[in-house]
C-alpha cells in the first residue's frame, strides 16, 4: 500500500484519537483500531462525498430546485388536506361528535405532528449552555 504522510491540526488529531478509543472501548482490537486504519477510512469516505459533490455539479442537480419541489407538494398536501377535513366535518354522520369537530381534529394533528417532530428534532434543554 502507499504511504501517505500528512499534516493536521491538534483539533483534528483529537479527534481521531477520540474515534479510536472509543472503537477499542466498543471492543476493536489496536490492530483494528489505530491511526492508520482510522485516517484511512476518513479519507476514503472523504473522496467519496468530494465525488458525489463533483457528479452533482455534472448533472445539473440543484438541491434548492429539490427542496423548493418538496416544500410545494407539502404545502399543496396541507391545504387539500384542509379542505377535505373541512368537508368532512360537515357531513351529517359526523355532526356532533366532539372527534370530529374541525377544531378538535386541527389541535389533535398539531399536538400528534408536534410529538412525531420532537423525536426527530429534540429541543435542547433551556439549562443547557451549548450554544
Amino acid at each position: 500500500m502507499p504511504r501517505i504522510q500528512t499534516f493536521v491540526t491538534e483539533e483534528v488529531d483529537q479527534k481521531i484519537r477520540s474515534r479510536i478509543e472509543r472503537k477499542r472501548m466498543e471492543g476493536a482490537s489496536e490492530k483494528e483500531a489505530n491511526t492508520s486504519n482510522e485516517t484511512a477510512d476518513l479519507i476514503v469516505l472523504g473522496l467519496r462525498v468530494k465525488e458525489l459533490q463533483e457528479s452533482k455539479q455534472e448533472d445539473g442537480f440543484s438541491e434548492l430546485a429539490f427542496y423548493k419541489a418538496i416544500f410545494e407538494a407539502v404545502i399543496k398536501t396541507k391545504v387539500a388536506t384542509e379542505k377535505i377535513l373541512g368537508i368532512a366535518s360537515l357531513l351529517n354522520e359526523v355532526q356532533g361528535k366532539d372527534s370530529f369537530k374541525w377544531s378538535n381534529m386541527a389541535e389533535e394533528i398539531r399536538l400528534v405532528s408536534d410529538e412525531e417532530i420532537s423525536k426527530l428534532f429534540p429541543m435542547p434543554d433551556e439549562g443547557d449552555d451549548e450554544e
